[in-house]
């Protein structure tokens, strides 16, 4: 795989632009609250999976729907051009998706046991919004102090979300 192809699949975790790193801290907010909800009420991995990552496509075009109404709208982009631009920067919200929506699948097809992939996901979700933000400040010379506030209070939230389940469960 070129560099370029790869670097684009990972960008969502450690590029340096604002709009990818608040798409994919999103994505990864939505995926992690969508796997709780699902996988507390009965869901057997196959579902917990397929309402996991019907949710976020679904999510993501409203993303792309909402910013190609205002590039449209505000910024004089032709339908066409604020379409695709839209996608391209709402896509780290879907990209952001794949390593918990990828640990599900894992426990579909028989690599994981289903709860042991939920849990996985989940954590992974964790380590995902603590590590972005540290990444994506300390990218911009913002200090370790700050960037590990940022870091730690992203990574809380998805605490949150685990104790939900945790509670729930």
């Amino acid at each position: 795989m070129p560099a370029s192809r790869l670097r684009r699949w990972v960008s969502p975790y450690f590029l340096d632009e604002a709009e990818v790193t608040v798409a994919a801290l999103n994505g990864v907010l939505l995926v992690t609250a969508v796997i709780v909800a699902a996988s507390v009420h009965g869901g057997t991995i196959t579902s917990v999976l397929a309402v996991a990552a019907v949710t976020v496509l679904v999510f993501w075009l409203a993303h792309v729907y909402t910013s190609m109404l205002v590039l449209y709208a505000h910024e004089g982009h032709t339908v066409v051009g604020a379409a695709r631009h839209a996608a391209r920067e709402e896509l780290g919200m879907l990209q952001a998706t794949l390593l918990p929506l990828a640990i599900l699948a894992s426990g579909v097809v028989g690599i994981l046991e289903g709860p042991t992939a939920v849990w996985l996901a989940l954590w992974t979700g964790v380590v995902v919004l603590t590590v972005v933000p540290v990444v994506a400040l300390r990218r911009r010379a913002r200090p370790w102090r700050a960037s590990l506030l940022a870091g730690a209070g992203s990574g809380a939230l998805g605490l949150v979300l685990i104790g939900l389940k945790a509670l729930v469960h």
